[in-house]
């Protein structure tokens, strides 16, 4: 029983750790787009006002 509870905590912490680790990537790369969604904007507003 106590070798089983040891897997299925390290499961779970190996789990947490992994979706940590792709939340903090889906975040860096919806930073990076949200930034170029700001640039095209910025270009597309500056180019109307010229």
């Amino acid at each position: 029983m106590g070798v089983v509870n040891i897997f299925a905590a390290n499961f779970v912490t190996n789990f947490v750790d992994i979706n940590a680790q792709i939340f903090a990537e889906i975040i860096i790369i919806f930073g990076i787009f949200n930034d170029l969604v700001g640039l095209i904007a910025f270009f597309a507003i500056s180019i109307k006002l010229i």
